[in-house]
């Protein structure tokens, strides 16, 4: 499953003002473009908001002015803070008004979802329950059926439609959705999931009793919903509204928010182990036993009865202390109940993805663990589709069992920027694996260089002896010198990739590969090279037929570790060059620039350096 943000409104036409509506416009420079600009906030319950022009004047959309009217959805067609659209500005008294307000045809930034669900066990199974309900948002759980699977596909299929009439009863009892302000939106909400999950358990134990059915479900439900107007807060900077995540959970289904590089958990498993949930159940009359390290509850009357006569088999014994159905263990003692959790959080800037599990593959994986893998897939161009697949292979992999099922919604307004010390510690460790190995190249370069001397014109041999007496001075370093270049060289990098964090640190994963590809390129080069020598040497009479081709050669090794060093012609070249310590050393390396001449004795060899 996948829900993808495309823009579905199309060009409003262009309607030119009378004489009358010129009269009322204000001064030059202050008109609002016609039919564009970014909306602001718009609330789709109210279906009133916002909309800021290109020339910055801020319009009011009317009641009824959005062509979308009460659709909330976080889509372009929900109106989302921040979407392009177009309208028809309208003055009014002394304040300007738009209408006909509907997203441009350009693709805007909204909600992808994915999903993925792995089979298992027939007993135990997951359902999904997904839907736009109407005036609220876009509301998606997860339903982990056991002991069977008819409790979890009944609340499945019948929870959004009765979320939606529980918040038409709550909204008629506060005198309509005009009468509501900014907390008494988010309020009413959060009382509508709370009471459609005491609907819902209603609904199934009605149907269960005349079925007869016995088994239960955990449950975890997210609403997404915009349209609250603030000040402060803003989910989209530039704007001047919020987007909010209602959570409601009753079981070990688990719902994580990924906020920077960080992995919050915003749920809080309903198991014995929890000293509020252990009370609970003691004190409706429950039994919590150990079954091999994983707390169990059951109900206490019927254990004593069991254990008189020695015989446990018919028992129901849960590891969840609430759930839907499970009609066993409810009345008429409610040992476990269906009283949901609910949670409020406004959405940041730095919130970008929201991520729902089943106990299965929480019992696998750690809530890091799932964080990581969903920024190591998000950061490689992967979709919500293929990171949910990502999580549900991981937990198999690590012997999750049953139904598996993963939900990853991602925040699309959000850009997911890769942490500063990942990057310094990849492009650090490809520099530090090529230079030793450009170390163990002096001796070779060395015998190659003596070989090139035959060959190369006169005018040459002062540069190539030059470098010559710079490689075998890398040599003659030694073991300690060569830890301390590459430990400057590290610190260079990682100062280096500081100053770049600054700037524009989304295209680091993009700067990373490149270094690599080029410090690649540069060791083929090296060994082409090499080889390329050898070969001019065992048949001097081609070599004097080509008496610039291994000036050409060396050039073109001093232009390769020179793009390396530069990024070539990257944008982001002038971060990465190095400082003045290192960029000399490099020179002379290759036989740039190096001050001198005289007799050189080279490899007991020796030569003149021509001035």
């Amino acid at each position: 499953m996948k829900r993808a943000a495309a823009s579905t409104g199309s060009l409003a036409k262009r309607q030119r003002p009378g004489k009358d509506a010129e009269a009322d416009l204000p001064e030059e420079g202050c008109n609002p473009a016609r039919g564009s600009g970014m909306v602001v906030w718009y609330s789709g319950r109210r279906q009133t908001g916002r909309v800021l022009s290109d020339d910055g004047v801020e319009m009011t959309i009317p009641v009824g002015g959005a062509m979308n009217r009460n659709v909330v959805p976080l889509t372009p067609s929900g109106l989302m803070h921040g979407t392009r659209v177009r309208c028809m500005p309208v003055r009014r008294n002394d304040s300007w008004h738009c209408i006909s307000v509907r997203p441009s045809e350009t693709v805007q930034h909204g909600l992808t979802v994915g999903v993925d669900k792995q089979g298992g066990s027939s007993e135990d199974q997951s359902h999904l329950s997904a839907a736009d309900v109407a005036d609220m948002g876009f509301l998606i759980g997860i339903l982990d059926g056991h002991c069977g699977g008819a409790s979890s596909a009944h609340v499945a299929k019948r929870f959004p439609a009765i979320l939606h009439d529980v918040y038409n009863y709550e909204l008629s009892q506060k005198g309509g959705a005009a009468a509501l302000r900014g907390a008494q939106e988010a309020e009413l909400l959060r009382d509508s999931l709370r009471g459609a999950c005491r609907a819902a358990e209603r609904d199934l134990m009605k149907v269960a009793s005349e079925g007869h059915w016995t088994d239960g479900t955990s449950a975890v439900f997210a609403l997404l919903a915009h349209g609250f107007e603030s000040q402060s807060a803003r989910t989209v900077p530039g704007c001047a509204g919020e987007a909010k995540l209602f959570l409601a959970w009753c079981g070990d289904s688990r719902a994580l928010l990924l906020h920077g590089h960080k992995v919050l958990a915003l749920s809080h498993d309903h198991v014995p182990s929890r000293k509020e949930e252990y009370n609970r159940v003691k004190s409706a009359g429950g039994k919590v036993l150990d079954f091999g390290g994983t707390l169990k509850v059951g109900r206490r009357d019927k254990y004593k009865e069991k254990k008189s006569s020695g015989s446990f088999n018919d028992l129901l014994w849960l590891h969840t202390t609430r759930s839907f159905g499970d009609i066993r263990l409810k009345a008429p003692f409610n040992i476990v109940t269906c009283e949901a959790e609910v949670l409020v959080r406004t959405l940041s800037p730095e919130d970008w993805a929201i991520v729902l599990v089943c106990s299965k593959v929480t019992s696998k994986l750690k809530n890091q663990d799932i964080g990581d893998i969903c920024k190591e897939q998000f950061l490689q161009g992967k979709d919500p589709v293929a990171v949910s697949q990502a999580l549900t292979l991981a937990a198999r992999k690590r012997g999750a069992m049953g139904n598996l099922t993963c939900v990853v919604m991602r925040l699309g307004w959000t850009a997911l920027q890769p942490h500063w010390l990942t990057v310094a510690v990849v492009v650090a460790t490809r520099w530090l694996d090529f230079l030793p190995c450009a170390c163990r190249l002096a001796r070779p370069l060395l015998d190659a260089s003596r070989h090139l001397l035959d060959v190369v014109p006169t005018p040459r041999r002062p540069v190539l002896q030059r470098a010559m007496m710079a490689v075998l001075a890398l040599e003659a370093m030694g073991n300690l010198s060569r830890f301390a270049l590459l430990l400057l060289l590290f610190v260079t990098l990682s100062t280096v990739v500081l100053r770049c964090l600054r700037s524009r640190s989304s295209e680091f994963v993009e700067l990373g590969l490149l270094l690599s590809d080029k410090i690649d390129l540069v060791w083929e080069r090296v060994q082409g090279f090499q080889e390329y020598v050898r070969d001019l040497s065992a048949n001097r009479n081609e070599a004097r037929k080509v008496r610039g081709a291994p000036s050409g050669g060396l050039a073109s090794i001093q232009h390769t570790l020179g793009s390396v060093l530069r990024c070539g012609k990257h944008p982001w070249g002038s971060y990465f060059a190095p400082p003045n310590i290192i960029w000399p050393l490099l020179r002379e390396v290759m036989g740039v620039k190096v001050p001198g001449s005289g007799q050189l004795s080279i490899l007991g060899q020796e030569f003149q350096a021509l001035p």
